[in-house]
């Protein structure tokens, strides 16, 4: 892990803090623990919890559901489905975010879709 790595994560820790405790924390200054400290309700759906949820679906999707793929896309799909979603064109990317919404939860679903985007 690279030094820009890690402070990237500090600072990803850092929001996190802010954003369940409501305040910056100094130098030096005790982090309260989440039992001690009265949490906040997390506002539905988080960006952190869908997005997770996401790249969990997308690394499960099945042949039948993005059946549009050919052979060989459908095997590069299958050993690394990040990889080739970043990479394929934008027609193949938005048919997988479609099977990939339909198997989103309904609590985390996005009200806005690409394709709602493109008809509006």
């Amino acid at each position: 892990m690279n030094g820009y790595e890690i402070g990237t994560m500090a600072k990803s820790l850092h929001s996190s803090y802010e954003f369940y405790f409501g305040k910056r924390c100094k130098r030096g200054e005790q982090v309260p623990t989440l039992a001690k400290q009265e949490t906040k309700p997390m506002p539905h759906p988080t960006p952190f919890r869908a997005f997770h949820n996401a790249l969990r679906i997308l690394r499960a999707l099945d042949f039948h559901e993005v059946y549009f793929l050919t052979d060989a896309e459908w095997e590069k799909f299958r050993d690394n489905p990040y990889d080739f979603f970043i990479t394929t064109s934008d027609s193949n990317a938005l048919q997988i975010w479609r099977a990939l919404q339909a198997r989103q939860p309904a609590d985390l679903k996005e009200p806005s879709t690409p394709e709602s985007k493109e008809n509006g």
